[in-house]
């Protein structure tokens, strides 16, 4: 039985709201990183000895990050809450809703999301809160593998070092976002691989037919219509690959997931690349659902950053559902998931 509790959480305060949290790093360059570290009173340059510092002192840098962090509080830049759930809202420019438990503020970023976020920290409201969250049996992690990994070996560290553990300790619990199956978007995850080896596009396209319908599709980007139809840009023209019936898999398993096949006949089968994950030989590039995202591809691959691109339809959720039900591990980056939430504005003390 999964327990969810209340927490205090750490936000900024009402005059750095809107400068303090930012996008995940990963939507930046090094170059943007370093710029934006320069920037006072924000959490990059909060966390600028981890993403900038050339030091090699792991520990002394987090320590260094720790003191700014506890600096910050005292000038309340950053300011504590009592314990609360907090209900998370975001509004996208084209009216789509994403909510979710984890509120308090009001805050518009960048790209133009609306960040809505409630405090409910009521006695009534947290115990029905409660009582609705105990009988749920489990959650499904959905994004965020990674990071839940990290934190588990965090806290397995400090509960060797802490010789009266109890487990109701701040280490024992990951801070989480809780979305229903209605308020989640699976976009697909498409890749670019740089070369074809030795192989001549006609050789290429030859094997794929081993595994794969091909029809061409020309010059018009193809966007791929269901799920085993992978959409592929070689050589200036696009073209539809159909996984042959006799591939597909009659029950759930990972010959279910457009991306394992492709990976599987004709990353590793054709190109020889065993590890997609650690090849520098592939480029994953975020997809939106729609004909854009096979745009990109396609201009990525013009621009000479790739030979071949492959857009793959989206991941479904029941799939998703399935493939964790059976404790198979998914192919790298197969989902791209909304919402996103923003760094920084609720952040859990973990200490």
């Amino acid at each position: 039985m999964p327990v969810f509790k209340p927490f205090r959480g750490i936000r900024p305060h009402k005059d750095h709201e809107a400068t303090f949290p930012t996008h995940p790093l990963d939507n930046f360059t090094q170059a943007e990183i370093a710029e934006k570290a320069q920037k006072e009173k924000t959490y990059i340059n909060m966390i600028k000895p981890y993403v900038v510092s050339k030091s090699k002192d792991v520990d002394r840098n987090l320590r260094k990050i720790r003191s700014t962090f506890e600096e910050l509080l005292d000038e309340n830049v950053l300011v504590q809450d009592s314990s609360a759930y907090y209900l998370y809202e975001q509004i996208y420019p084209n009216k789509q809703v994403f909510r979710g438990l984890l509120g308090i503020f009001n805050h518009v970023d960048t790209i133009g999301i609306r960040h809505k976020i409630w405090r409910i920290d009521n006695r009534l409201k947290l115990q029905q809160f409660k009582e609705v969250i105990d009988q749920i049996d489990s959650f499904y992690i959905a994004d965020g593998h990674h990071r839940i990994g990290s934190t588990a070996l965090h806290a397995k560290r400090l509960k060797e070092k802490n010789k009266r553990h109890n487990g109701t300790e701040a280490y024992n619990f990951v801070y989480s976002f809780i979305v229903s199956n209605q308020s989640i978007k699976i976009h697909d995850y498409n890749r670019i691989v740089s070369s074809i080896g030795d192989l001549t596009t006609e050789e290429f396209l030859k094997r794929i037919e081993k595994y794969f319908l091909i029809h061409e599709k020309g010059e018009t980007p193809y966007y791929p219509s269901q799920k085993f139809h992978i959409s592929m840009y070689l050589d200036g023209k696009f073209y539809s690959l159909h996984v042959k019936h006799d591939l597909r898999s009659q029950e759930m398993s990972l010959d279910n997931l457009d991306h394992h096949l492709l990976d599987k006949f004709i990353v590793k089968d054709i190109l020889n690349i065993e590890d997609s994950d650690s090849s520098d030989e592939i480029c994953y590039i975020k997809g939106t659902s729609n004909i854009e995202g096979i745009k990109l591809l396609k201009e990525k691959v013009d621009n000479g950053e790739g030979k071949v691109g492959f857009g793959i339809y989206p991941i479904s959720f029941n799939d998703m559902i399935k493939i964790s039900d059976l404790k198979l591990s998914m192919p790298p980056k197969c989902t791209f998931i909304e919402p996103k939430l923003v760094t920084a504005l609720l952040m859990y003390d973990m200490k």
